[in-house]
């Protein structure tokens, strides 16, 4: 994840400095971008789904963070943060690119509902350790909110 957040500081710098090669730069940005993000949600997944361990000592293996829950983590991570950009998008532009950021906003509020969702309803079965939490409840608001937000979105457009 370390490389990664270098090579997309390293890529913002060298496309405005280097003109012939602006699209490479950007390529490299985007692909950084993807694999910190793929980090990012492997890691929270791990921490939420929660790590075997004994006494403060970890007592897994090489690859026990690497679970279905921490997978949809990502893709829930990777869904949000295009969203994020699609609305940066839309609230920065104008003509195109504002029109094609609100067509890829719609379908990316619904994603990071489902998303949402799964993940709040799966985080009681990906628990090991099974502590109580109330995500089921925390994933049916964060998705009446998405919701809503979305409902005010469309009114706005039209």
């Amino acid at each position: 994840m370390l490389l990664a957040i270098v090579l997309r500081g390293t890529a913002i710098e060298l496309q405005s400095a280097a003109p012939g090669y602006r699209r490479g730069w950007g390529l490299v940005f985007g692909l950084a971008s993807l694999v910190a993000t793929v980090c990012q949600g492997l890691v929270a997944g791990a921490v939420l789904s929660g790590l075997p361990h004994r006494g403060g000592v970890f007592t897994g293996g090489t690859w026990d963070w690497l679970t279905p829950y921490s997978v949809l983590c990502v893709l829930g991570l990777v869904a949000v943060y295009l969203l994020a950009g699609a609305a940066w998008l839309q609230d920065k532009t104008t003509g195109t690119a504002h029109e094609w950021a609100g067509r890829l906003g719609r379908p990316l509020i619904l994603a990071v509902a489902v998303v949402s969702l799964v993940l709040g309803f799966g985080l009681r079965l990906a628990d090991p350790q099974h502590l109580r939490f109330d995500q089921p409840l925390r994933a049916g608001r964060c998705s009446g909110s998405t919701a809503r937000a979305a409902a005010r979105t469309r009114r706005r457009i039209r």
